[in-house]
């Protein structure tokens, strides 16, 4: 019998692949949040909101025993961790935070939010004793890198997670 190649077979093939790709980096962060002893912290890269919070979600699962705090960040917000602190007053357990784009416009050359988060790289294991997360789309990572290098350099890790969503062609 001879088979002949499918472009279908071909698309699943590249989901399958997508899909192993995305469950290896949700492991990966989960190990580090179960690890993180204190403060930690982590970038997650995800560029589709409705993903990073199916992810989020699944993470839930992955470590049921953690209690998990989501933490807002709206286009008004200038402190990331104030906005922690104001949200979450005594976190136990992670913090998720999400929507730093909506205060980081792609326009600007200069974030006032990325400044302060740098200037207050020294404060958030005393203030924020627990591992934090921050969720957010590639283009904020290269804003973060260049304009918070103190608080990029001390990460703990960061993770990928490829786009899982593909409109067929």
């Amino acid at each position: 019998m001879k088979s002949t190649p499918s472009s279908k077979l071909s698309l699943d093939s590249s989901r399958w692949v997508e899909a192993a790709a995305a469950a290896e980096s949700l492991r990966t962060l989960a190990r580090g949040l179960t690890r993180a002893h204190g403060f930690a912290h982590f970038f997650a890269v995800c560029n589709k909101p409705a993903e990073r919070d199916q992810l989020i979600a699944m993470l839930g699962q992955a470590l049921p025993e953690a209690v998990m705090h989501r933490v807002e960040v709206t286009a008004q917000t200038t402190d990331v961790l104030a906005e922690v602190l104001r949200q979450i007053p005594n976190p136990e357990g992670p913090v998720l935070i999400v929507n730093l784009e909506m205060a980081v416009a792609s326009d600007r050359l200069q974030h006032e939010i990325l400044t302060a988060l740098n200037l207050q790289r020294p404060q958030w294991p005393q203030r924020a004793p627990q591992p934090v997360v921050f969720w957010l789309p590639q283009y904020v990572l290269g804003f973060i890198e260049r304009e918070a290098p103190d608080f990029f350099d001390w990460r703990s890790d960061t993770i990928a997670f490829p786009e899982m969503e593909r409109e067929e062609v």
